[in-house]
């Protein structure tokens, strides 16, 4: 089950995304189901703090028995970042800074990091993931580029452009090809 992050409905964008907040509908269908698998496509990583990411979703992963598969974006409703007070232009790199100190979260142990996005010294993520580490997809590009994606990410959940002319099938077949190069 896929659930979205859009947490403002905005009608010039075209649709609502998804009513739900995706954590708590996250831990609802934890709840609700033994073996389905449950991912986000996407989390906004610009949007959120790292720490209450990785809690939130440290926290769905246990309750699930390690379900959760989590894809993750830099955002691309630009109407909602005002909201947050988070300039949407330098989003690519709030993002790329959001999935280290999220990565440095999730390993074992106290965590020593010094980032734009915060400093922790000595102290340690609580619960863990069931399997050490929640696969992380990166939507789109993030702002990254595909070397990036291809160090960073456990997966890449890219968009086709139009599939109704000659070239949508062909740039996603370039896309395939450029990560499996990564």
């Amino acid at each position: 089950a896929w659930v979205r992050d859009i947490p403002l409905f905005d009608p010039r964008f075209g649709d609502a995304g998804q009513l739900f907040d995706p954590w708590a509908y996250l831990a609802y269908l934890a709840a609700r189901t033994d073996s389905l698998a449950l991912a986000t496509g996407s989390v906004i990583f610009t949007l959120r703090h790292p720490i209450d990411l990785a809690k939130a979703a440290a926290s769905i992963d246990q309750l699930s028995g390690g379900r959760l598969v989590l894809g993750t974006a830099s955002g691309d409703r630009a109407s909602e970042f005002p909201a947050y007070g988070v300039p949407y232009d330098t989003r690519g790199e709030r993002y790329a800074q959001a999935v280290h100190l999220f990565r440095q979260l999730l390993r074992p142990g106290p965590v020593d990091v010094s980032s734009p996005l915060g400093r922790i010294e000595g102290l340690e993520l609580l619960p863990r993931p069931v399997a050490g580490a929640i696969p992380l997809i990166v939507t789109s590009s993030s702002g990254q580029p595909l070397a990036w994606i291809g160090r960073h990410a456990d997966g890449w959940l890219t968009y086709p452009e139009a599939t109704d002319t000659p070239d949508g099938p062909r740039r996603l077949a370039e896309k395939i090809r450029a990560w499996r190069q990564c």
